[in-house]
């Protein structure tokens, strides 16, 4: 399942892509500021600005 997580750079959207990756679902974080990626590794995550 693909996955667009908003407020991806929080603390509970980090958590939920992070497990959300580890079961295997394509994630898409929504974040306000692309400087501000709250820790996502595109490898992992695709970013959305």
């Amino acid at each position: 399942m693909q996955l667009l997580v908003f407020g991806a750079s929080g603390r509970v959207g980090r958590r939920i892509c992070k497990y959300a990756h580890s079961d295997g679902h394509g994630v898409t974080a929504f974040v306000r500021d692309a400087a501000v990626r709250g820790g996502h590794h595109r490898e992992r995550v695709g970013i959305a600005y």
